[in-house]
């Protein structure tokens, strides 16, 4: 038998001091790589097929808003 996954692991391209260390990467995995850059979109990343143009939703202004406000 034989499986296989697709892994996406994304790090922000941008310089943002909120950055937290340890903060990336953000992985996500499924058997097709566009189901994973579908998951990443909705969770607020902006992917680029130019070097230098993947964003975090910190830097791309994405964030989900902060539970209890």
């Amino acid at each position: 038998m034989q499986a296989g996954c697709y892994t996406l692991d994304l790090y922000c391209d941008a310089e943002n001091p909120d950055h937290q260390y340890g903060e990336f990467p953000h992985q996500f995995f499924h058997e097709r790589g566009s189901v994973c850059r579908s998951r990443a979109r909705r969770a607020g990343w902006i992917l680029s097929r130019r070097p230098g143009g993947d964003l975090c939703p910190k830097c791309s202004g994405k964030r989900p808003p902060k539970q209890g406000t």
